[in-house]
């Protein structure tokens, strides 16, 4: 029953934080925020594996491309062969910094009822579930893909520490690697 307790709980959790981040981000979808916030630290990145990291089919990564840039926040170019690689214009990386600013200011808000040994107490349980989520390493990219990954990048990430502890090369800032 408490486990069964737990687990409803984390689903509130997750719902409360879903709902704060797409409340501070009103006038984009949960996706394309995503999209935007990925190409922000992932510059260059082919429509595959923007479809890969969003969960998206390929055409569905086309067709949020096509908004995208009919908005005037991504431009693609000819990639390698076939491929087409997406790159934000600069209005595009304005929007993903002010993004990642109400996101953070969103989760800053939410913690703000707990002590500074209350939240060492989270980030603890919070590093241990990340860990676990990040598995298998497809799923790591999907947790971190509106992560701020220059603030999480290295040692202090519970996801590339995951994937390295299960012999895997996690996803550094600026390099995306999907299979």
């Amino acid at each position: 029953m408490r486990e069964e307790l737990a687990a409803n709980w984390l689903g509130a959790l997750a719902s409360a934080v879903d709902g704060g981040i797409a409340e501070a981000a009103a006038e984009h979808s949960g996706t394309a925020m995503a999209a935007v916030l990925t190409l922000s630290y992932f510059p260059d990145t082919t429509v595959g594996e923007l479809a890969n990291v969003l969960g998206l089919t390929g055409s569905g990564a086309v067709r949020l491309l096509d908004r995208l840039e009919r908005d005037g926040l991504v431009r693609r170019y000819a990639g390698q062969g076939r491929s087409v690689m997406a790159r934000l214009t600069d209005d595009g990386r304005q929007l993903a910094e002010n993004l990642q600013r109400r996101r953070l200011h969103t989760l800053e808000w939410m913690l703000a009822p707990l002590t500074d040994d209350e939240r060492r107490q989270f980030t603890t349980l919070v590093d241990k579930i990340l860990r676990h989520a990040a598995l298998p390493a497809d799923r790591a990219r999907t947790v971190c893909r509106l992560c701020d990954h220059m603030r999480c990048d290295g040692d202090a990430c519970p996801v590339g520490g995951s994937l390295r502890d299960n012999g895997e090369a996690p996803p550094r800032a600026g390099v995306l690697e999907v299979e």
